[in-house]
């Protein structure tokens, strides 16, 4: 199996980020804006990453949320995307849902993606056409067989910069509060997407195209039997404006709708 050396430095390395930055927790917040948080743990988890990054695989380029979310190039080849936490919020407020995830991108492709959700003790990864991982237990979600009626959809946080973005949000969620059972919104990418994953709920929209917000989640989609496309029904690539997964092709269809 390909980039095992690459998975096993990499969940050596978010156990000991959790292990030394998340054990007593954040000693300052910042406002990054009006309504959006950082903590001192978010450029420490960060900058250890990184520099681990730096020193095992020297010839690749890494971004993060923090420091270095604009880095790329047409040149770029190979680079890591990391999310130091996502949910800085809920980590913030004490709500045990948030995440570290990471994802490596080759020829404009994730290959290798990891998120670990320290409160409830879950490991996800995935690598390329060699499926993905729950806590080292393969999970395949292809043959999920549910209907709209019954399924929990997942919706990003409403966003507070983009008026329109936020009208176009709230339409989706009035499209689809009389079709299916419950909307989710848990304010962490890492959540929406392993909870689809491994079939805690059924389907996802995401209107951001941050990668180091939703390529480790697609990734770990794919590899799960997830169906992932962007928001006109096509294969997702890197710069599309949004996400939607789904667990059947009835979901997927129905949540494609809500654009139409």
């Amino acid at each position: 199996m390909p980039y095992i050396k690459e998975k096993d430095f990499l969940f050596q390395t978010i156990k000991e980020a959790c292990d030394i930055y998340l054990t007593n927790g954040f000693t300052n917040i910042q406002h990054k804006d009006a309504y959006d948080l950082v903590t001192d743990v978010d450029y420490k988890i960060e900058t250890f990453i990184k520099q681990k990054i730096n020193t095992t695989f020297p010839l690749d380029d890494v971004i993060g949320e923090e420091f270095s979310p604009n880095l790329l190039t047409e040149n770029t080849k190979r680079w890591w995307c990391i999310d130091p936490i996502d949910g800085t919020v809920n980590f913030a407020h004490h709500f045990p849902l948030y995440g570290i995830q990471v994802c490596l991108v080759e020829g404009n492709e994730p290959v290798l993606a990891m998120i670990v959700l320290p409160q409830l003790n879950d490991v996800f990864y995935a690598i390329k056409n060699h499926g993905a991982y729950h806590n080292n237990v393969k999970i395949n979600m292809s043959k999920k067989d549910i209907s709209l009626s019954d399924a929990i959809i997942f919706c990003g946080d409403l966003s507070h910069k983009d008026e329109t973005k936020r009208i176009t949000q709230l339409k989706i969620i009035d499209r689809l509060s009389n079709q299916v059972a419950r909307i989710k919104m848990v304010g962490a990418a890492c959540v929406d997407y392993t909870s689809v994953a491994c079939g805690r709920g059924d389907g996802l929209i995401s209107v951001t195209k941050n990668v180091w917000d939703i390529l480790p989640g697609i990734l770990i989609c794919r590899e799960s039997g997830i169906l992932v496309t962007n928001l006109e029904g096509q294969p997702h690539k890197i710069g599309d404006s949004g996400v939607i997964a789904a667990s059947n092709p009835t979901i997927l269809q129905a949540l494609l709708n809500t654009f139409r």
